[in-house]
């Protein structure tokens, strides 16, 4: 990525550089977080004779020019780049069984390093003048500079709106600042936090969905809806939620449909009445639909697939579909789910075994048919019936089969 700064913002001396690109290891005493995040993502190689086998040697030379030379101040530009500063401090890291110094350190930017704990390689490009020549400029693209037409643009603004439960809201931390995190939670909006609020205090915002507010304001920084003055020109996106993640999903479902919410409880008011649930709310304001949609996918593999895609199938549905009577699911297509062992064994234990089988395939996701209120078949086949084993006697047997082997066969 190659950031152009504005004139009154770029690095004017070696000072400047110093400050935003570090090429050092850091004090671990005086800051361990630092440390620990450029020991990880910073460091590289080693290579060179300490370990002539790394990927970026060619021809028995580092292609990073690495290790670099110890200086004492950052130098002028060379070939565009800045020769970074790299005092010999006598401070190193091990990695592996390697000890590295200031030699082997990738450029980084420590506020940034920080923030994301992850490889960042930050340098200052004094001239993008190689990077130009290197390009082919064909007759359209020279035309279009020429007349100074925008090279890029953007038509909408996507807002993301969040969909969580009553003090349930995504808290991110680094490792070690749990605590200050959930302070800055707590004391802090989220989107749908603020719309509530929003349409406590602003009866005007009451007209509108959540999905549409921010085409009429703006969600700003210190977590409120301010009234947009400029621009209409924006998508909104609720984040997506699976149906096995039952509230939160029907609380989704509810925001789609309920304008005028001051409160997680109005939310789930209907009536004059507040229900104990947002799935008990969507009920009640007939926003659920029947198992019509899976009962016709299923349908559909019928006919083309075999039982076992169909077995499949219905455990996909299970687990991630949350189907409303997943009893009257099984029962009508029991039948068909069990083709495939009705050349093995009679009808009523053929249903049996795809029953078994499916359960067998929910445990795999730490789920079975029980969780779904299908009743267990009265008698288990032989092929799903758990077996206890005499290990003295397979002990014996097996030693008996080894002896009748012939040298070459042991």
């Amino acid at each position: 990525m190659l950031i152009i700064l504005a004139n009154e913002d770029k690095p004017k001396d070696e000072n400047h550089i110093d400050h935003i690109v570090c090429s050092e290891i850091p004090d671990q005493d005086q800051f361990p977080q630092l440390y620990e995040c450029v020991r990880r993502h910073m460091i590289h190689g080693p290579c060179g004779t300490l370990n002539p086998h790394s990927p970026c040697m060619e021809d028995g030379i580092c292609s990073k020019q690495f290790p670099k030379e110890f200086q004492n101040d950052t130098l002028p530009n060379k070939d565009g780049y800045p020769r970074y500063r790299r005092r010999d401090t006598g401070i190193t890291m091990t990695i592996g069984k390697y000890a590295v110094d200031n030699r082997w350190i990738v450029p980084y930017n420590p506020y940034l390093l920080m923030k994301y704990n992850a490889h960042i390689n930050v340098e200052i490009c004094a001239t993008v003048k190689t990077h130009l020549d290197a390009r082919y400029v064909r007759a359209p693209e020279a035309a279009w500079r020429l007349f100074e037409f925008p090279l890029h643009d953007k038509s909408r603004v996507v807002i993301r709106l969040a969909v969580h439960l009553p003090n349930q809201q995504p808290v991110y931390f680094a490792e070690g600042n749990e605590r200050e995190a959930l302070e800055r939670a707590a004391t802090k909006d989220t989107t749908l936090t603020a719309w509530f609020k929003l349409n406590a205090k602003n009866p005007d915002a009451r007209q509108y969905l959540y999905d549409d507010i921010p085409q009429h304001f703006v969600f700003e920084r210190n977590g409120t809806w301010k009234h947009r003055l400029l621009g209409e020109n924006v998508v909104c996106r609720m984040y997506s939620v699976s149906p096995s993640d039952v509230e939160r999903y029907h609380l989704r479902l509810l925001l789609l449909y309920t304008p005028d919410a001051c409160s997680s409880d109005g939310l789930k008011t209907v009536d004059g009445q507040v229900c104990q649930t947002f799935m008990e709310a969507a009920k009640r304001r007939d926003l659920l639909r029947d198992d019509t949609e899976y009962e016709r996918c299923m349908s559909e593999v019928v006919i083309f697939q075999m039982s076992q895609q169909l077995r499949t199938l219905s455990c996909v549905i299970l687990l991630y579909c949350n189907p409303t009577k997943p009893v009257d699911l099984w029962n009508s297509f029991k039948a068909h789910m069990a083709e495939d062992f009705m050349q093995q064994v009679d009808g009523e234990t053929t249903e049996a075994m795809a029953y078994y089988a499916i359960d067998a395939k929910l445990k795999e996701q730490g789920r079975s048919c029980s969780d779904f209120s299908i009743p267990s078949p009265t008698s288990i086949p032989y092929s799903f019936e758990s077996k206890t084993i005499n290990k003295e006697e397979e002990l014996r047997i097996g030693q008996e089969m080894y002896a009748m082997l012939n040298q070459e066969q042991r």
